[in-house]
């Protein structure tokens, strides 16, 4: 069978459907994946100064960074919530958050509530200008 130059929809429903099904199943894929490096092998590190706050995630030691500055930080809190529900199941819990403007910022993977709270009363403890800011 020769191509003729047109063409139905019919004919290009199965190249067209193989060609998506190909891609989400394999976005899916790479999503997994990493939800499951991140549970075997994630690593959360917050690190807080005066002027600054810093949270990395990273895996294998390879991650981002994102630095908040401190006179942009209100009330910190113990905000333990019930996983998000996504299309591959549900999200992490995270205990501890910071408002940052018009965001909520949230951290804290997989700790307990009294492990939260234990945290940031140490933060509030050794960086007393964080003590106003917070919601404990």
């Amino acid at each position: 069978m020769f191509f003729s130059g047109q063409a139905t929809a019919k004919s290009l429903f199965v190249p067209l459907f193989l060609i998506f099904w190909t891609f989400f199943w394999g976005k899916a894929g790479f999503e997994l994946m990493g939800r499951l490096l991140w549970n075997l092998f994630g690593e959360e590190q917050l690190r807080i100064d005066e002027h600054f706050v810093s949270i990395r995630r990273s895996v294998f030691g390879q991650g981002k960074s994102k630095l908040y500055r401190a006179s942009h930080i209100e009330r910190w809190r113990v905000d333990c919530q019930s996983p998000r529900f996504n299309q591959l199941g549900p999200r992490e819990v995270t205990c501890l958050a910071f408002d940052y403007g018009a965001d909520t910022i949230r951290f804290g993977v997989g700790i307990k509530e009294a492990e939260a709270r234990s945290i940031l009363r140490k933060i509030i403890e050794h960086f007393p200008a964080y003590k106003d800011k917070s919601a404990f």
